[in-house]
């Protein structure tokens, strides 16, 4: 068997909490590479969780599963859920790598038997719950008020929690239930979490709002969009109408997951390992973009933008509206 050759790599700006050596991108990179954590890497793969990645003249790799645009200034390659027609970027919504690294894929494409269906008709006794930790989608707050005032929502998470406690399982939690809301967030096109995607996976219902072009990735016949309704009482009425009816549960449900029943190819874990072998394969080819005069006008803007939020006198004066 023949060495593999070496790597020297790092990590920054990562939610808290991240392993350098227990992650997917370490996982998927072992298999080409014999990788070694360095302060002095040639390659670095960050994140949007601050701006460590500034101290870095190697070449960059960006990754996003937050609603944060790719910024070609900073970075030389970029994995995010955005949709670009770039060679330097691979599309890989947040969903993805949950479905890598726990290996949910083959559930995600077995299709249930009506039989297996009517199980779970049979078993889920519940109406409709939500887990959600943040009030940052007035979207989906309001809509969890105006269903919850007609038939009772569970809330389980720690934000609106009405079942006396945040769970500490969410699959355990929501498996029970006929609908699991899987608003994101944010709305933007192609930022798509995993919250459509968990629903799924128990078997139930997603009751979906975000991404406008979600029906690129799943069958838009295995969820309800809040989207594809004249307003929030037709999606209600629908709801309701759906929990009493056997046949178009166990109908829904029984959908293949991903439109045309055809996998996305971002979920095709050796395509995007070629693109990070090709992206690898220029660290020694080409200039790093920390290199160039980019980086020192990318600077520049992320001062702008700290000054800018910090007074609400710039922002409302220069009408700028920006995401840190």
């Amino acid at each position: 068997m023949s060495k593999l050759p070496e790597l020297l790599i790092n990590f920054s700006d990562f939610y808290p909490g991240f392993s350098k050596t227990e992650n997917y991108f370490y996982s998927i990179l072992s298999r080409d590479y014999t990788l070694i954590l360095s302060s002095e890497p040639e390659v670095l793969i960050y994140s949007c969780f601050g701006y460590d990645y500034l101290d870095f003249n190697c070449l960059r790799i960006f990754y996003t599963g937050e609603n944060r645009k790719s910024d070609f200034s900073a970075c030389d390659f970029s994995i995010s859920f955005e949709y670009l027609n770039k060679e330097n970027h691979y599309r890989l919504p947040c969903y993805s790598v949950r479905a890598f690294y726990f290996n949910f894929l083959p559930e995600l494409v077995r299709e249930l038997t009506r039989d297996e269906a009517l199980v779970e008709w049979n078993r889920k006794s519940k109406f409709c719950c939500t887990v959600v930790s943040n009030g940052k989608s007035a979207v989906r707050n309001d809509f969890f008020h105006k269903l919850n005032a007609t038939k009772q929502v569970d809330s389980g998470g720690r934000y609106l929690n009405n079942i006396g406690g945040a769970v500490e399982d969410k699959f355990k939690f929501t498996e029970d239930y006929k609908f699991v809301f899987a608003f994101e967030n944010q709305r933007y096109p192609g930022y798509l979490t995993e919250k459509l995607m968990d629903a799924i996976l128990v078997n139930s219902i997603p009751i979906y709002w975000g991404d406008p072009k979600v029906n690129k990735d799943f069958n838009p016949k295995r969820f309800l969009n809040y989207s594809d309704y004249i307003d929030e009482e037709a999606l209600i009425q629908d709801i309701l109408a759906i929990e009493n009816d056997k046949d178009r549960f166990i109908s829904m449900i029984s959908q293949p997951v991903f439109n045309l029943n055809v996998i996305p190819q971002h979920l095709e874990e050796d395509k995007l390992l070629l693109f990070l072998n090709k992206a690898i394969s220029k660290r020694k080819e080409v200039i790093p973009v920390a290199r160039t005069a980019k980086a020192e006008r990318h600077r520049i803007k992320l001062k702008i933008r700290s000054l800018i939020k910090k007074s609400p006198f710039l922002r409302e004066r220069l009408l700028i509206e920006f995401k840190m």
